[in-house]
């Protein structure tokens, strides 16, 4: 039905608006959810539906994502897989145990998630789908979720089947946005970037008292900037055991979200991660350029670099390194090794080598203060300029934490090197006038723009002895 049509409807139906208020209502639920996401002719079913009001016209029988609004029933798409996830089990309000699958489906002008319900969640096909599948979605309804967004719902009355082609749609790869082009208004898309640092799993308790999983990871775009990515309810299990480093990651079924930390991307357990990788482990040529004890985990945290100036942070939970000092140079054989990020348990082995010329030390590892950017990774030597600073914080969550600030220079520039909770133990390794070696430290944004340096979980401060003019 044409919007002209529906509009005449709305009004005879609401005589206390205004065409014109109707118009502004119409833009504001488009501006809200996204012009490319909403119709006009769905954005006055959302109008109507706000004010109590049915509208009788039905969608046509074949529609486009973008033609979809909450109450429409019966309607029948043709589009492209992004995703599907695995089955969850739920309890429903009154004790009943459910199934619920996720899928999210796009054709050539909008995105939009798919809620399967009853018998569709056993549906054989769904385990046979690849990303770009073409597919035909009958018997569907139409709800919105929490933000007022159409989501489609299949239930017992649906039907899904398998399409040779659908011209128009393009595949994946041709939909595959790059993370540093990301806007709040992105949601249920596909995203390209490289990997950036570290790759972990994040294990919590929600606020149910459940206990949730989430992958964690950064994503550097093409402009250069480095972005947080959080998939939740996945870990580490879905991705390859050995990912290299500046290894290219694409996430099909996640969206953009506006944090104060910025732009960040999340996903779920439909997303799907794609990374260059593989499940065979090769040896790593290393030397070790500081080592230091957890105080959390008790593991053994080894900062570490190869022939080509990469930086590795290593996590040994089984002691293989024991025998290790900074300056050694070693081999290892991983259980995990997501870019930087390796992982020794049980499983793996660690040897020391003789010594290799060919892999850098950490005095060639040192980098000026002002080629730091944030986001990066970097060993500095720097001269403190005032006696460390050790200073209690309080969290949002009640908590008090020690913050260590130290103020130093190099001949390019000062820069606040800081430390949180353990990390602010480090504040007798220095004192004014001192010059220190500070191992893998993260650059980071700080105040009025400058860059500040932050310790990890790797860092060391080492004072270094210079030796006295004459």
């Amino acid at each position: 039905m044409k919007a002209e049509a529906l509009m005449s409807q709305l009004l005879d139906a609401c005589p206390h608006l205004s065409r014109d208020e109707v118009m502004a209502r119409i833009q504001a639920k488009k501006d809200k959810i996204g012009a490319g996401y909403l119709t006009d002719e769905g954005a006055i079913f959302l109008v109507a539906s706000d004010e109590g009001v049915e509208l009788t016209e039905s969608l046509s029988t074949q529609s486009t994502i973008k033609e979809l609004y909450a109450g429409a029933k019966g309607v029948t798409l043709e589009a492209r897989v992004m995703s599907v996830s695995p089955i969850r089990e739920f309890t429903s309000r009154d004790g009943r145990p459910f199934q619920m699958r996720m899928m999210t489906v796009y054709d050539a002008d909008a995105t939009c998630s798919a809620k399967l319900w009853d018998t569709m969640v056993t549906e054989e096909l769904l385990d046979s789908l690849e990303p770009g599948d073409a597919v035909r979605l009958t018997g569907a309804y139409i709800k919105n979720d929490i933000s007022g967004s159409p989501v489609i719902n299949l239930g017992t009355d649906a039907a899904i089947t398998m399409l040779d082609d659908l011209p128009g749609v393009p595949g994946i790869d041709g939909i595959a946005k790059d993370v540093g082009a990301l806007t709040e208004a992105d949601r249920d898309v596909a995203v390209s970037g490289t990997l950036d640092g570290m790759l972990s799993t994040m294990n919590f308790t929600n606020s149910r008292g459940q206990p949730g999983k989430a992958l964690k990871m950064r994503l550097r775009g093409l402009n250069g900037e480095s972005y947080r990515v959080v998939i939740w309810g996945q870990d580490d299990a879905s991705v390859p055991k050995m990912i290299p480093h500046g290894a290219k990651v694409r996430l099909l079924g996640v969206r953009a979200k506006r944090t104060g930390s910025g732009l960040e991307v999340h996903g779920n357990e439909s997303t799907i991660v794609r990374t260059d990788g593989s499940d065979t482990m090769e040896p790593l040529k290393l030397r070790v350029l500081s080592k230091v004890r957890g105080d959390r985990s008790g593991d053994m945290m080894m900062l570490c670099v190869d022939s080509e100036k990469n930086l590795f942070f290593v996590t040994d939970g089984a002691d293989h390194s024991q025998e290790c000092q900074a300056g050694d140079v070693i081999e290892c054989m991983p259980t995990k090794a997501y870019g930087k990020s390796v992982t020794l348990s049980a499983d793996a082995y660690l040897r020391r080598m003789d010594d290799d010329a060919a892999i850098p030390g950490v005095g060639d590892m040192r980098t000026k203060l002002d080629k730091t950017d944030p986001g990066g990774d970097y060993c500095v030597e720097v001269t403190v300029l005032k006696d460390p600073a050790v200073r209690d914080i309080q969290t949002k969550t009640g908590e008090t934490i020690q913050l260590l600030e130290i103020y130093a220079c190099d001949d390019t520039g000062e820069v606040w090197i800081k430390g949180w909770r353990s990390q602010a133990k480090m504040s007798d390794r220095c004192q004014k006038g001192s010059v220190v070696s500070v191992t893998g430290v993260n650059a980071r944004h700080g105040m009025e723009g400058r860059v500040d340096l932050v310790l990890t979980a790797y860092s060391t401060i080492t004072p270094i002895d210079r030796p006295s003019t004459p």
